[in-house]
């Protein structure tokens, strides 16, 4: 029997309120899954929106119960998505479960069609729910020297953004809301100025990219301008179908953001 909310003691309440981290599959090296994160293999209805607030606006209309629509997550020897051969990698992409490809097929993601399109090789060690996550393993891969970094917005710039879900909605003092948010706000601002200067100094001859909404979206905001790291900017109407999970966005939003990226990438090598 399934316990209602109020009816939980503090630790299944706080194990339910993270069961997408907690359920979410481990990957093992050299393993395929059929189902990875919220893609459990069954959410899609066709004809429906979109379940997340950025996919909301997009209709499914693919059936993803067709057999020629069937796919898996296949790790390679790294434990990642896609090619593991990291000499002479030209790129490394880095991001959330939109980077890693949940919900479609792996060659119909953005990283694959991006290196596919400029011949390319690349690795990509998504997926993270956080920048400060993201930065921890992307620093450690520095060595490989690439020309091209990309990333894309997760669903927070720092760790402890994971507070806001359980503070701001309960906290009825009008005064103690803006000192929350003025401190949220300006913690976010300050560990994109550190990201965008520790990543020219990482990656010091690669030329280095973000995948991110126009608009604010509730946990991905900050007040600071890039300076080593171009925007790569998508708007709600960019995105025009969604994946198998309902959730993520489907193949032609891949294409579309695919286009994106190298266009700029095509215009920064003057090709």
């Amino acid at each position: 029997m399934i316990k209602q909310y109020e009816e939980m003691n503090e630790q299944e309440k706080l194990e339910w309120t993270f069961r997408e981290k907690i359920v979410k599959q481990k990957r093992q090296p050299n393993t395929t899954v059929e189902v990875y994160g919220k893609d459990t293999g069954g959410k899609f209805i066709v004809g429906q929106r979109g379940l997340d607030g950025f996919t909301h606006d997009a209709i499914q209309d693919i059936d993803w119960a067709l057999p020629e629509n069937q796919f898996g997550y296949k790790w390679n020897k790294h434990g990642y998505r896609g090619p593991d051969d990291n000499n002479g990698v030209d790129i490394i992409f880095a991001g959330s479960s939109l980077t890693i490809g949940t919900g479609v097929p792996y060659e119909k993601s953005y990283p694959h069609l991006v290196s596919q399109e400029l011949n390319l090789k690349h690795i990509n060690i998504s997926d993270f729910d956080t920048l400060t996550d993201l930065a921890d393993s992307l620093f450690n891969f520095q060595h490989l020297n690439p020309s091209f970094v990309i990333l894309n917005d997760c669903w927070a710039i720092n760790g402890v953004n994971w507070l806001m879900r359980f503070w701001l909605k309960k906290e009825r003092n009008n005064d103690t809301r803006k000192i929350i948010k003025d401190i949220f706000y300006d913690s976010n601002s300050k560990v994109m100025k550190l990201f965008d200067l520790a990543i020219k100094q990482a990656f010091p001859n690669a030329k280095c990219f973000i995948l991110e909404p126009e608009e604010k979206r509730k946990f991905w905001a900050y007040e600071y301008e890039l300076q080593n790291i171009k925007s790569v900017a998508y708007a709600k109407n960019d995105i025009v179908d969604l994946g198998r999970d309902q959730t993520h966005p489907g193949p032609k939003t891949h294409k579309v953001f695919a286009d994106k990226i190298i266009k700029l990438i095509k215009d920064s090598k003057d090709l």
